[in-house]
């Protein structure tokens, strides 16, 4: 199978899906068609790929079960960035006509000790 259709592997990348999964939940009622999910390039990886009234939505989402090693948003690093960026790009690049405006944002999802959603924390235009 291919994307988040695969069968997780190990308890932190089921842990990443389903925080994706309460990403997605969160933007459709928001609002946001969801156009993508895991979408990749040869330059990267996009977790969400959302649209609300012409504005695409490039979405990291980032699931912990603590802020033990700092905030689920602060391990996106510059390199992270680059790729989206350039996987951005290549979406984009698909489209005779791109949208006007497009933003890049992270969704943090933290959960409590029972693994249910805790917090969830949207950043839009966060770089």
């Amino acid at each position: 199978m291919i994307g988040w259709l695969r069968r997780p592997r190990d308890p932190r990348h089921k842990l990443g899906v389903w925080g994706e999964s309460q990403a997605v939940r969160f933007l459709r009622r928001r609002g946001f068609r969801i156009l993508a999910r895991n979408w990749q390039s040869p330059g990267g990886e996009i977790d969400l790929i959302a649209e609300r009234t012409g504005e695409v939505h490039f979405v990291e989402v980032k699931t912990r079960r603590s802020d033990a090693y700092g905030e689920p948003e602060e391990a996106i690093g510059l390199e992270k960035k680059g790729r989206m960026r350039e996987a951005a790009r290549a979406y984009l690049n698909q489209f005779r006509r791109p949208p006007a405006e497009a933003s890049f944002d992270v969704i943090a999802v933290t959960v409590d000790e029972k693994g249910r959603k805790k917090n969830l924390r949207w950043e839009v235009g966060a770089f």
